[in-house]
């Protein structure tokens, strides 16, 4: 749902016991709203660059915390090993980190951007 439409994050809330999230597309002053309004369970923009970049990404961090919603990274296969340990990174700086999403990546963009990072069972 985009992020534009708080209403329909009103409504899944109501109908649902699945913890809703804000995703894609979201802006700072979308992000607050939806958390003031406590229509999100989480924040999870795709990276730092949708959400205006790492700065922009730790002030919607910092408001959702405000409201005790939890934010995490979206771990998509179309962004590269470098992306993700920035988004890696993000969420060890905030107090309210919720989840990471991860997608492995193929090959080829491991084989572009190397990286020491792995992944194991907690």
């Amino acid at each position: 749902m985009p992020a534009e439409n708080q209403a329909g994050f009103r409504l899944i809330r109501q109908h649902t016991t699945t913890p809703a999230r804000g995703r894609r597309g979201l802006q700072l002053d979308l992000g607050l709203q939806a958390a003031h309004r406590r229509a999100v369970d989480r924040l999870h923009p795709r990276h730092g660059g949708d959400a205006g970049g790492i700065t922009h990404l730790r002030r919607i961090a910092s408001l959702a915390d405000l409201y005790h919603v939890r934010t995490g990274c979206h771990g998509a296969t179309d962004l590269s090993p470098v992306t993700m340990a920035a988004a890696l990174h993000f969420d060890l700086s905030v107090p309210n980190f919720g989840v990471q999403e991860l997608m492995h990546h193929t090959a080829r963009p491991d084989a572009v951007f190397p990286h020491a990072y792995r992944f194991r069972a907690a």
